[in-house]
């Protein structure tokens, strides 16, 4: 499944090649200057501005049958951007305040999850320092919280994209009724697959990590190919709900 996954997102990516490397370009002046200016605190918010705008647009073209990299509209990026930046910021203080109060009660210091493969000396340390009860307490609830707020956020994500105000974003029983209609096994099993395929190409740009010269190009390329399997997933996902919605409907 993550392999197909990957290969469709990248004939979507190819299927107009031109815009697909100015969009790596465009990506990658974006990595130089949040490295370049990483002190700076609007930085990383502006790049989730930018990239959650264009997401939206990939959401909605797959829903509508795209089959390809959709246009920059500026217009309707910035509508998408502010939306989707609520609504990854709401579901990313979730994630942080819980996990503040994890790290606290169990005296671990600041430490996000993707840090324990990236800085493993830091891990090996945690596990050392701690014992090895807090530590597994530590990596399964980290994992469980990120899994389940953002298997919510995918869907209040993809209602953006189709029109969906803040408010249906924010509407956790309309974002169940979606999953009741997909099917619980059905989301878990396609949703898990777009996090393996995320996983596997971290892995393979940690790999590179050493190679500062390669890891340039093959990061940016990499995380490309992870942000479009992200949200074509998410737009093939909704638009299963909307198949399965629209047959019951007319069933009725």
């Amino acid at each position: 499944m993550p392999i197909k996954m990957i290969k469709g997102s990248l004939e979507y990516c190819m299927g107009n090649k031109l815009f697909f490397l100015l969009l790596l370009l465009l990506f990658l002046i974006l990595e130089i200057s949040t490295d370049i200016y990483a002190k700076l605190i609007i930085t990383p918010f502006i790049l989730l501005f930018i990239i959650s705008g264009y997401g939206l647009q990939v959401i909605h073209d797959v829903i509508n049958g795209g089959v390809r990299l959709p246009r920059i509209l500026p217009k309707k990026m910035i509508s998408y951007g502010i939306k989707g930046f609520i609504v990854f910021f709401f579901y990313i203080f979730i994630q942080m305040f819980v996990m503040m109060l994890i790290t606290n009660y169990l005296h671990f210091p600041e430490f996000d999850l993707e840090d324990i493969f990236l800085e493993f000396g830091r891990t090996v340390h945690l596990f050392y320092s701690h014992d090895i009860l807090s530590f597994v307490i530590f990596i399964v609830s980290g994992f469980l919280i990120v899994y389940l707020t953002t298997f919510f956020m995918e869907l209040a994500l993809a209602k953006l994209a189709d029109g969906g105000s803040l408010k249906d974003a924010f509407n956790f029983r309309l974002i169940k009724h979606a999953i009741d209609i997909i099917g619980w096994g059905n989301y878990i099993r396609d949703y898990s697959a777009i996090l393996f395929s995320i996983i596997v190409l971290s892995f393979f740009n940690l790999m590179l990590s050493p190679y500062a010269h390669i890891n340039v190009i093959a990061g940016t390329i990499t995380d490309f190919l992870i942000f479009i399997i992200e949200y074509r997933g998410m737009g093939l996902i909704y638009d299963e709900y909307l198949r399965k919605k629209a047959k019951t409907e007319n069933s009725l």
